[in-house]
């Protein structure tokens, strides 16, 4: 047993059936009445004076549950894959774009970044260097653009060597780049999604 936030005892459901009270929902029972606060709780009298845990109530009224489900769901940070195999330079974009409200996973190489993707990682843009080991951007962007499931997901090249980058990337940029252009276009990439 235990106070809740107004004070009354909370009991458990066994020790209001032991008393011989009426579970709501059951016949001849009073209908389920909860309310839901601004953070989405839930409670239900079931014993006069006493006050169910919220399970109880979401157990027996799936309608609230999900209204309170969707109260509480907020939209989650854009992502974003940064695939870069120079560590500094991954870092400090990393934190850099992270503070500007976009989560990042990064990988050091074209081959682990599709071992991202192909696991089920699905951010709304890839920034792709061009110059890799093991896998470099080209190969990545050549196996993307052959999957339906990761076709769609814009990237952004990022390359020293400017020469004409590949028709199918979204955006390009070469380095040294203005990191607020780089910002720009992600913000410009995640909010048409």
């Amino acid at each position: 047993m235990r106070d809740d936030r107004a004070g009354r005892r909370v009991d458990s459901l066994g020790d209001c059936k032991a008393r011989g009270a009426k579970v709501p929902g059951r016949r001849g029972a009073p209908p389920l009445a909860g309310t839901l606060s601004g953070l989405g709780d839930v409670r239900q009298d079931v014993c006069p004076g006493h006050v169910t845990a919220d399970k109880f109530f979401l157990r027996y009224n799936p309608l609230v549950i999900t209204a309170a489900t969707k109260a509480r769901k907020k939209k989650a940070p854009p992502l974003v894959l940064l695939v870069e195999d120079d560590d500094h330079l991954r870092e400090a974009l990393s934190e850099i774009i992270e503070t500007r409200g976009f989560r990042v996973t990064s990988a050091g190489d074209g081959a682990e970044g599709l071992d991202l993707l192909r696991s089920g990682l699905r951010p709304e843009a890839v920034c792709l260097d061009q110059w890799m080991p093991i896998l470099d951007g080209a190969g990545v962007l050549a196996t993307m653009k052959a999957d339906p499931a990761l076709a769609a997901i814009p990237v952004v090249w990022m390359s020293g060597d400017w020469r004409q980058p590949p028709a199918s990337v979204t955006a390009a940029l070469e380095k040294p780049f203005d990191i607020e252009h780089l910002l720009e276009l992600l913000g410009s990439l995640c909010d048409a999604e």
